[in-house]
């Protein structure tokens, strides 16, 4: 099993429309998107999102939720 490291976290590229970026406990990301989304903050982890659509509101869920998700990162297939 491998281990992603934080900085390998961080190193990666953000998908395309993703604005914020918030890292998780366990590595996993919490993305922000563009403001016209109807979901602009999804957690890459455990694969919840924001149910407010105001970016301010988003923003906060997002980083509220990657302080206590433990979930781990979904894996990357080939």
């Amino acid at each position: 099993m491998t281990e992603t490291t934080t900085a390998e976290a961080v190193e990666t590229a953000w998908p395309e429309g993703v604005d914020l970026r918030y890292l998780t406990l366990v590595g996993a990301t919490v993305d922000l998107y563009d403001a016209d989304e109807s979901h602009p903050a999804a957690c890459l982890g455990c694969g919840d999102s924001a149910s407010e659509t105001d970016w301010h509101q988003a923003k906060a869920w997002a980083q509220s939720h990657a302080e206590r998700c433990r979930a781990l990162p979904r894996p990357t297939t080939a």
